[in-house]
C-alpha cells in the first residue's frame, strides 16, 4: 500500500468554512451568530448601566416616625399622615408595635455622591 500525501490549496468556500468543523458557515448560521454577537453587546451595555446606577448608594436624609393607634375612630388619621408622606417620597423603613398601635418609620432617600 502506498500512502500518499496531499496539499490541499485554500479556496474562497475553505476561507468561509467554520473553523472549528470545517464545514461551509450556512447565511442562517451568520445571522445567528450575529444576532448572538450583538446580545452579547446588548448584555455587557446593560451590565454597565447597572453598576454605574448601582455605585451610587442611596443617603438616608430624613427621618418621619408616625404613630397609628388600633382605635376605630382615629386610626385613619395616622394612616392619612403615613399615606401622605409615601406621596412625598418617604419610603417604608420598619414599624414597631406598641400596646395601642404602631409607629412607623419612614425615610426619604437620595442619591448620594461617589
Amino acid at each position: 500500500m502506498v500512502l500518499a500525501m496531499y496539499m490541499v490549496e485554500k479556496t474562497a468556500e475553505s476561507v468561509e468554512a467554520d473553523e472549528t468543523s470545517g464545514e461551509k458557515v450556512s447565511a442562517k448560521e451568520e445571522a445567528m451568530i450575529d444576532r448572538i454577537e450583538k446580545s452579547e453587546r446588548l448584555i455587557k451595555s446593560l451590565r454597565q448601566k447597572i453598576r454605574e446606577k448601582t455605585s451610587k448608594k442611596d443617603e438616608l436624609k430624613a427621618v418621619k416616625f408616625i404613630g397609628v393607634e388600633f382605635d376605630p375612630e382615629t386610626y385613619k388619621n395616622g394612616e392619612d399622615e403615613v399615606n401622605d408622606y409615601l406621596n412625598k417620597g418617604f419610603q417604608f423603613v420598619r414599624d414597631y408595635q406598641t400596646a395601642s398601635g404602631l409607629v412607623i418609620a419612614l425615610g426619604r432617600f437620595e442619591k448620594g455622591r461617589r
